[in-house]
Formats: structure tokens, C-alpha cells, sequence
């Protein structure tokens, strides 16, 4: 039996069909580190860094899914050509 307080954390776990190696989620946080809807080098490097880090699996920072929640730091998703 492992002395850790939580002995299951870094074990393997089935998720969806797919197998992460342990049980450690990066947790949805906004960074503010895009550029006018776009995403940046700084911002890829923080994921890696987390990735690097251990976390198994992240959750992505909220994005701008529509025109009205369009802001420069918010990661754009919508196509701006289309009308809404």
C-alpha cells in the first residue's frame, strides 16, 4: 500500500475510450493571453508547460463562440464572415 494521501492519482485511468496516464486534469482557467481573438505562442507554450507538468488531460479556457462574446484576450472560434 502506497503511503500517499491519494494512492490512485497518478495511476493510469479509461476515459471516453481513451487511456490517460494518470488521473491529474488541468481545470478550465482563463489565461487572457490571446491577440484579437487569436492565439498566441505564449499561450501554446502555457499548455505545453502543463502538459510538461503531468496533467493527463486539460480542459480548454473558455472561448468566444459567438460575435457578442467576442473579446481581444478570449480565443475566437466563430467564422467571422458568417452572419449571426
Amino acid at each position: 500500500m502506497s503511503d500517499s494521501p491519494y494512492p490512485m492519482l497518478l495511476s493510469p485511468v479509461e476515459l471516453a475510450g481513451l487511456r490517460l496516464r494518470n488521473r491529474i486534469v488541468h481545470a478550465s482557467t482563463g489565461t487572457r493571453m490571446a491577440d484579437k481573438g487569436l492565439t498566441t505562442a505564449r499561450q501554446i507554450q502555457y499548455y505545453a508547460n502543463r502538459a510538461r507538468g503531468g496533467a493527463a488531460m486539460m480542459v480548454t479556457e473558455p472561448l468566444s463562440m459567438a460575435r457578442h462574446q467576442a473579446l481581444p484576450h478570449k480565443v475566437r472560434v466563430f467564422n467571422v464572415s458568417v452572419r449571426e
